[in-house]
């Protein structure tokens, strides 16, 4: 009697497989998670960052005074009401950026003077509940803009 050679997995080894590849998933998926969510309130931090940046440059070169104003996750870049050379080349607002997470901040705008200078301090955090990104929040004061974290009580570290 000939025996014949089955190749092939058989249900348990195949029942074992996916029962290993689903315990690592579980393990692995929380972990994504919080790495694409760093990832998006970093992306969101940088992006306002740079829109300081670019705002108190176009407020140095053009010599106009400018606000910032913030509202849920929307900043936007406009003239102050007192400088009426500023509305007539921009009788709206200059540009606003969206921010993919909520922002909030511990002023309502900042404004932006025609050198350069920040006239009204304060900070804007991008809403980071688990606050694991490794910053979240941009701070502002005279002349300087720095990135930061949040300490838990509003304040720009």
């Amino acid at each position: 009697m000939e025996r014949k050679l089955k190749s092939g997995f058989t249900l348990v080894e195949l029942l074992v497989v996916i029962s290993i590849m689903g315990i690592l998933a579980s393990i692995a998926i929380p972990n994504l998670i919080k790495w694409i969510n760093s990832g998006i309130v970093k992306q969101s931090t940088l992006q306002i960052h740079s829109f300081l940046h670019k705002s108190r440059l176009l407020a140095f070169t053009e010599r106009i005074d400018l606000t910032l104003s913030i509202s849920g996750n929307k900043i936007c870049l406009k003239c102050q009401d007192s400088d009426n050379y500023c509305k007539s080349i921009y009788p709206d607002n200059i540009q606003c950026i969206e921010a993919t997470k909520s922002l909030y901040s511990n002023v309502d705008s900042i404004d932006i003077s025609k050198y350069g200078y920040f006239e009204k301090r304060g900070s804007i955090f991008v809403n980071d509940l688990e606050n694991i990104a490794k910053f979240n929040c941009v701070s502002v004061s005279l002349i300087r803009i720095r990135l930061g974290k949040n300490d838990g009580n509003n304040n720009c570290n």
